[in-house]
């Protein structure tokens, strides 16, 4: 992904007995005021905190780390800041490849105009054998990712849309938990 001045790429990394090799979620944002690398670190993080996501997912993984890289992608700056966010759920959780899908929408139409996210750690008695999500479960995500993409606003890194090409970040207007579970093959031992 092409990262332009002003814009920046957020990495959350997860551990945990249910993660093995462990999993990323990524996500691009607005600079807004042109902060260092390390107070985009502490505004993601604090919008994590506050909107609760970590709350609807397994207890046995924890987000430890949010990196964030500040764009132009060749010279720009980066930085790491440690962090502790339990997973709130204490049932059962699903293995490391299944993840709930959190689709990103935007403005622009087709497939330049929409990303995913792929969370991992759903509990298990909320995703069936079919491998959909409970309705409830939905809801619940649904207001917790709803919640976390406005608080990236008002902490002044909203959400963005990267892409490979010039084209300017594109604003995330929603995020949008799919009530099908996805997978991840690479969560998985080798």
């Amino acid at each position: 992904m092409i990262i332009p001045a002003l814009f920046g790429q957020a990495n959350l990394r997860f551990t945990g007995d249910n993660l093995p090799t462990g999993a990323e979620v990524t996500f691009g944002f607005f600079n807004e005021t042109d902060a260092e690398a390390a107070n985009c670190c502490l505004r993601v993080s604090e919008a994590l905190g506050t909107s609760a996501v970590m709350g609807e997912f397994g207890d046995d993984e924890t987000i430890t780390n949010v990196h964030v890289k500040l764009g132009p992608n060749v010279s720009g700056p980066f930085a790491d800041l440690a962090v502790d966010f339990v997973g709130g759920v204490s049932t059962s959780i699903t293995p490391p490849n299944l993840s709930v899908l959190i689709k990103k929408s935007s403005s622009i139409g087709g497939r330049k105009g929409a990303g995913r996210m792929f969370w991992p750690g759903a509990a298990e008695g909320s995703v069936g054998s079919d491998g959909t999500l409970e309705g409830a479960y939905v809801l619940a995500l649904q207001d917790v990712f709803s919640t976390f993409l406005a608080d990236l606003s008002s902490n002044e890194v909203p959400m963005r849309l990267l892409h490979n090409d010039a084209t300017i970040p594109s604003a995330v207007l929603a995020l949008v938990p799919d009530a099908v579970a996805a997978t991840q093959r690479r969560r998985l031992r080798r």
